[in-house]
């Protein structure tokens, strides 16, 4: 098989109506609007309503993706979900997001790792397209975080929300689009950010961590210090 390039050729969003601002967390958290925006940029954040899941929330990102790109479900030779916050154990959302489209047969699997699935499938669904074996590829990035959060723990509550995006790429001759990938790991500071419950009963205790009801853990300052160095390297690399 010719090696090809890979273009994203349509992109889509979604985030639920409901928008929680940072003042309005200031009524149950002890932190300020001031706080919050100073450290970390955020001023609101969405949240998805209670009939809404991670797999619906990428169907409607994928679907306006499609239309930008002009295609159908058919069209589509894979589909890959970078989440941390499936549906399901099993089925995977991934075959729940392939269902909802309507996309028969069209293999799918979910990328899961943390805060960098999105750029793990997207890096993932390239090859299938540089190594000539696909044409169109749907990677999509959708995550439900609200729900696996302490809101009484003003160091993680104030920083997530729930929303999706979807970007189809699309083989081509022409070297242009995506071009390469600076991907790592670094599993030796895992415990700096920890999700270890994600199904009520399952308690999997994490020395350190005193909490065991499944909500998200995190070392805010090991995160802030670990994120500038990395971000640094790959910005060099």
């Amino acid at each position: 098989m010719q090696r090809k390039y890979g273009k994203i050729v349509g992109w889509g969003k979604y985030a639920p109506e409901r928008v929680l601002t940072n003042a309005e967390i200031e009524t149950f958290v002890d932190t300020t609007d001031e706080w919050i925006t100073r450290r970390t940029g955020i001023k609101q954040r969405h949240i998805a309503a209670d009939h809404e899941t991670t797999s619906s929330m990428a169907i409607e990102a994928s679907r306006r993706a499609l239309a930008m790109a002009g295609m159908t479900p058919a069209d589509l030779d894979l589909i890959v979900l970078g989440s941390t916050t499936e549906d399901y154990f099993c089925p995977a959302a991934s075959s729940l997001v392939q269902a909802g489209l309507g996309a028969p047969g069209t293999p799918a699997f979910v990328v899961n790792t943390g805060c960098t699935a999105f750029v793990y499938a997207l890096a993932t669904g390239y090859q299938f397209i540089h190594s000539g074996a696909y044409r169109n590829v749907l990677v999509i990035g959708s995550e439900l975080l609200s729900r696996a959060l302490d809101w009484n723990d003003r160091a993680t509550c104030v920083l997530f929300g729930d929303g999706a995006g979807a970007v189809i790429i699309q083989a081509t001759d022409e070297p242009c689009g995506l071009h390469g990938f600076n991907l790592g790991s670094e599993g030796e500071d895992g415990d700096a950010i920890v999700f270890g419950n994600p199904v009520p009963g399952w308690n999997v205790p994490r020395e350190g961590y005193p909490n065991k009801t499944g909500a998200i853990l995190m070392n805010g300052q090991k995160v802030f210090r670990f994120a500038s160095k990395v971000l640094g390297q790959a910005s060099a690399a």
